[in-house]
């Protein structure tokens, strides 16, 4: 077993319900449907070969709940190996070659800091013990379900990619009738950060009927680049006889939403509970001869942020996306949580940011560094607990996606690990020695990253000769991240420094930007916060002086498309050129 990718090329069933169907097929309230692969293995064997006749291309394990959280309700913590080995075997066997086979894993049932008490750390580690299994038992695909917590799914994601290695992963998350996940996602966030971890397919399943699932789905497929993938309940469950949740959408009726949901970008289907052989049977005819959405939404494509809430995309009319710095600072030798005043300082720090304009919050002022470079190159844990405490503090200040510093690297996991959606890490020049690791933990953890070009790469005429061309300069950058796996739209070209060198900066930076959109396709930003006047040379301690771009060079490179502006969004000058001239531009 084991396909190399999920075809996006043509349609493909799932399977159903089990759990419904095994209590329908006499199974004790109570008891763990997971254990059934070890007592009763014919029995689960009967449901996946009525799945495979009645139409089904992808048959999913009796694995929902075996991980040893779940398991451990039960007594059967030690027993994660055995369960998910042999359901992996005894639905290949089922099959025979007539399907493919997903091994399913579920939410863990407790929630995951900060909304609960499990760590982050704990729910990885559970999900590694399934994923381990998995990784020895070698089913087609991975299939990450009923999500309700972005959180959880992320620590679902990193273990399954580290233990399960070269098995595709589909990852879905459930919706409640409002559109979100009970933890408050929308679907564009949703969709955006489960395919930024590598999820080869994304979807959502369980919770509501097709009706409701419908306009997600469609809400998904604008931002995917991936097969999108729907599996939806009969129906919101109502109480029936003796105690028993009924699902009300029939077969008949159930698969009249297949093209429905096909025709919203969706080229994975199938059923969740309440759902029989009969509902995929009738929706496997509903589809047939249907073709396939191709190629990736408006959005799958374009440079996009998350908060846990809330995404923000780069597009041609709502360009430039402004990072706002939160300027207050916490006291980096404390070890507790943060108190209730410094929590409302920042509150009304990010604030004051967001009303300025800030669709992104800079968090490095948090903790004392303005610039990642003036980071010490040694630091001890007390450093990396307020790199993470800070990230902390600003998820609970404002619900705006999150710009972190980049070094050191074992701060940067940690405040990776603690940022819930998807970043921008500020960010990796070549030659500081640390730019392998920063862009592996970016690509680990699904964030975006800013690139600056160091500053021999960037000299101007009348300067020493020894300068590259910027173009040349800009692919070699997006060629190192490429390296480690980041796409070129989640990489951002700072040419700061292209528009503030040569005898000609304005015109320049203008024709850097129009070049590197065009030609490399990434994306492009520029920092106009405390802009000032800076003679070339070095400080009294041989550091270079950083140069600055004058106001014409900072209109130049508005006005030619710049897709990220990093500045002071409290600072009324500033934003009043950056909406002044990206005004101009889309007049």
């Amino acid at each position: 077993m084991v396909r190399a990718d999920i075809p996006g090329d043509r349609i493909l069933l799932f399977d159903g319900a089990m759990g419904t169907w095994l209590q329908e097929l006499g199974m004790e309230p109570g008891h763990c449907p997971d254990a059934l692969c070890l007592e009763h293995s014919e029995l689960v064997s009967r449901i996946h070969r009525h799945y495979v006749e009645a139409g089904a291309d992808i048959v999913e394990t009796n694995t929902f709940g075996a991980t040893p959280l779940r398991l451990s309700r039960h007594g059967l913590e030690h027993r994660v190996r055995d369960i998910n080995i042999a359901a992996v075997r005894i639905a290949a066997e089922a099959v025979r070659g007539r399907a493919m086979v997903a091994g399913s894993m579920g939410p863990l049932g407790v929630l995951v800091e900060p909304l609960g008490e499990t760590s982050f750390d704990e729910a990885y580690e559970a999900f590694a013990a399934q994923a381990d299994a998995f990784g020895e038992a070698r089913p087609d695909f991975i299939i990450i379900e009923t999500m309700g917590d972005l959180n959880e799914l992320r620590a679902a994601m990193l273990a399954c990619k580290d233990r399960a290695p070269g098995i595709p992963v589909i990852a879905q998350m459930t919706l409640d009738p409002n559109g979100r996940t009970f933890t408050g996602t929308d679907p564009e966030t949703a969709g955006l950060v489960m395919q930024s971890l590598g999820a080869n397919a994304i979807g959502f399943n369980c919770s509501v009927g097709p009706d409701l699932l419908l306009p997600a789905v469609e809400r998904l497929r604008r931002v995917a680049r991936v097969p999108v993938s729907a599996q939806p309940n009969a129906g919101m469950p109502v109480p029936g006889a003796g105690g028993r949740a009924v699902f009300p959408v029939g077969p008949e009726e159930f698969a009249s939403f297949g093209p429905k949901l096909v025709a919203a970008g969706a080229s994975l289907l199938g059923g969740c509970c309440g759902t029989t052989p009969d509902h995929i049977g009738r929706l496997r005819a509903s589809v047939e001869g249907l073709e396939s959405p191709g190629g990736p939404g408006p959005l799958g494509r374009a440079f996009g942020l998350s908060s846990r809430t809330q995404s923000v995309f780069v597009t041609a009319e709502n360009r430039p996306l402004v990072v706002g710095r939160i300027g207050a600072v916490l006291d980096g030798e404390r070890k507790a949580e943060t108190d209730r005043s410094e929590l409302s300082r920042v509150r009304s720090e990010a604030g004051r940011q967001v009303a300025g304009g800030a669709h992104v919050l800079d968090v490095r002022g948090l903790i004392g560094h303005e610039r990642s470079d003036s980071i010490p190159s040694e630091v001890g844990r007390d450093d990396h607990l307020t790199m993470e405490r800070a990230v902390r503090l600003a998820q609970k200040a404002a619900r705006v996606p999150l710009c972190i510093g980049s070094e050191p690297p074992g701060a940067l996991e940690d405040a990776l690990k603690a940022c819930v959606g998807k970043p921008l890490v500020n960010g990796f020049t070549p030659g500081r020695g640390r730019e392998d690791e920063v862009l592996r933990l970016v690509r680990r953890y699904g964030a975006a990253v800013v690139a600056r070009p160091a500053g021999e790469a960037v000299r101007g005429p009348g300067e020493p000769p020894d300068g590259r061309d910027p173009l040349e300069t800009a692919r070699a950058l997006v060629e190192a991240a490429s390296f480690h796996g980041i796409p070129c739209w989640d990489m951002v070209l700072d040419v700061t420094e292209f528009a503030a060198r040569g005898s000609e900066p304005a015109e320049r930076a203008a024709r850097i930007v129009r070049a590197v959109r065009e030609r490399l396709g990434c994306t492009v930003g520029i920092r106009i916060e405390g802009v000032r006047p800076a003679a070339a040379g070095v400080t009294p301690s041989g550091s270079p002086v950083r140069r600055v771009p004058d106001a014409n060079a900072i209109a130049a490179v508005l006005s030619a498309g710049v897709d990220v502006v990093f500045a002071d969004a409290a600072d009324e000058s500033a934003m009043d050129l950056v909406r002044r001239y990206s005004a101009r531009r889309n007049s």
